[in-house]
């Protein structure tokens, strides 16, 4: 007779089980803390590019406050200008470029003339001007446009200084400075 009782199961668990559930918990420890050096770095993105629209906010408004001191002296940009430099510490790591250029507008052409070989100024049998004529206006309103407007793009980069400014981390930010005096 054996010393076992009948109704005793061994209850433990084999190699097999203890191995598989130590690689569950393994793929799941790698899995958050891919988690969460994704989120560290997501965050540390985040937090570089918020500091930087802060940053180009700051040089915006210094442009736009020379800007107004110069219209308040008649003094309208009448050249494309560019100029670019660095933050004052503790954000000298941040760079910032602008450019101030003329704007440009482009006159859409439709295409053959006037209406039928007309002559510029002269209405058709529907009266609807010649398109020449409408053409010849267009250009006049959008070359005062253009001599009233500047386009200003300002530009703030991070990252390593020695790469080119092309494949440095950026943003961009646009207005137009119209003068109305």
């Amino acid at each position: 007779m054996s010393n076992i009782h009948p109704s005793f199961k061994n209850e433990g668990f084999t190699l097999l089980e203890i191995l598989i559930a130590v690689a569950i918990m393994a793929t799941a420890f790698v899995i958050l803390l891919s988690a969460s050096g994704n989120s560290y770095l997501i965050s540390a993105r985040a937090e570089r590019l918020t500091r930087a629209v802060a940053l180009s906010r700051e040089k915006m408004t210094e442009l736009e406050i020379n800007f107004t001191k110069d219209m308040a002296k008649n003094k309208f940009p009448d050249e494309d200008q560019e100029e670019n430099g660095t933050f004052d510490p503790p954000f000298d790591d941040y760079r910032w470029s602008y450019t101030i250029k003329k704007v440009e507008i482009p006159i859409v052409s439709g295409g053959g003339g006037g209406g039928g070989g007309e002559k510029s100024g002269d209405s058709g049998e529907s009266g609807q001007p010649d398109l020449a004529v409408i053409q010849d206006q267009m250009k006049v309103v959008t070359d005062e446009i253009s001599k009233l407007t500047r386009e200003v793009q300002l530009t703030v980069y991070w990252g390593d200084k020695n790469d080119p400014l092309e494949k440095q981390p950026h943003m961009t930010v646009t207005t137009h400075w119209v003068n109305l005096q």
